[in-house]
């Protein structure tokens, strides 16, 4: 905004002093131009004339007063522009003074400074990143067994703490520039130091990895600028390798592992498989016997059924023989003879029918 007004005050400027210079040449051209014309002139005509230039003259002289304004405007203008500055949101403003830097930071908003004595300088606070240790800059660093790795594409995001703007301007060249804060020796010394805290295998974890770099960069940053003046915002690592030598070893033992995994995998679904089996045909015997069972169980269930109903017949069939009963049962079946009797030793056998007969005799 103060760039933009400075510009429109100079622009007015430069033009009210160029249509002055234009309006006085021309004015005096048209005066000569004018007298040259009284050359034959009548005293009547001359006195015409002359008015004329008088006139004329007026009538410059007042549109020159309100155009000789305009410059004054424009440095008014241009001295008012240069009085104020507006900082941005997320920057802070360091006020100089012929060199000598403000320990005050001034916030964003609206600014005073004495024109042309004073200027403000922006400190930008926002999050910015850099990324270090490129391709052809990677870091070689060691995990905790001497395990040589090789770090590449860190990318680092800080902020510049807004309290310590002052101390960022006045102490550190190009600031603004990520490289000047960050040089390569700090980065590689504080990565170095983080690596070698981890195993070779948990140092490509990149969960475990990039908070301790971060907890590494943060202390070299705060040993060399201080404490809490640069804030570590985030750390990310873009690759990390081997040596060669290792990285084949890694490679063999990945193989190995996996076809391990593979093998794994085999035999447990083999022994699933069979464990399936077993499982599905004890189940089948299972159900066969209990259909055995049940079977066996209905059977004797029947025959206690049946005997039961046989029982109950009997006994209503033996309530049923009342000697009366029995006679004529007797009587139906008797085929008119007596039986004969025989002793217990079979010695003697008697004819109940020849008793019968001689019984009535005597």
């Amino acid at each position: 905004m103060n760039g933009f007004l400075i510009f429109i005050a100079l622009v007015v400027f430069v033009g009210s002093i160029a249509f002055l210079v234009i309006s006085d040449f021309k004015k005096d051209k048209t005066i000569i131009d004018i007298k040259r014309n009284t050359y034959r002139a009548s005293e009547e005509e001359m006195e015409i004339i002359t008015t004329k230039i008088k006139q004329y003259e007026q009538e410059y002289k007042l549109m020159k007063n309100k155009v000789i304004l305009l410059p004054f405007i424009s440095i008014v203008l241009i001295v008012f522009a240069s009085s104020f500055k507006i900082i941005s949101t997320n920057y802070t403003g360091i006020k100089v003074t012929f060199g000598q830097v403000s320990e005050n930071v001034l916030p964003a908003g609206f600014n005073w400074k004495i024109p042309f004595i004073q200027k403000i300088v922006d400190v930008n606070n926002k999050r910015q990143d850099i990324t270090v240790a490129k391709e052809k800059d990677k870091i070689e660093a060691e995990s905790s067994e001497r395990v040589k790795l090789y770090i590449e594409n860190v990318t680092i995001t800080y902020r510049i703490s807004e309290d310590k703007s002052v101390y960022i301007y006045k102490n550190v060249a190009n600031y603004s520039d990520g490289n000047s804060l960050f040089d390569s020796i700090l980065i590689s010394s504080a990565i170095k130091a983080g690596a070698i805290t981890f195993n070779v295998t948990d140092v490509t974890n990149r969960m475990k990895l990039e908070p301790k770099l971060k907890e590494t960069i943060q202390k070299a940053v705060n040993d060399k600028y201080g404490e809490n003046s640069i804030i570590i915002e985030n750390i990310a690592v873009g690759n990390i390798d081997y040596d060669a030598v290792y990285s084949q070893m890694i490679q063999d033992r990945n193989n190995a592992e996996e076809i391990q995994k593979k093998q794994s995998i085999e035999n447990k679904t083999a022994a699933e498989k069979a464990e399936n089996d077993n499982k599905i045909a004890k189940e089948k015997q299972e159900t066969e016997n209990q259909i055995k069972i049940d079977r066996a169980t209905a059977d004797a269930e029947a025959l206690k059924i049946k005997a039961e109903a046989e029982k109950l017949a009997n006994e209503m069939k033996t309530k049923s023989l009342t000697p009366e009963v029995l006679m004529n049962y007797w009587l139906d079946k008797w085929d008119g003879k007596l039986p004969t009797v025989m002793s217990d030793d079979g010695s003697l056998m008697l004819d109940m029918s020849k008793l019968m007969e001689t019984t009535p005799a005597e």
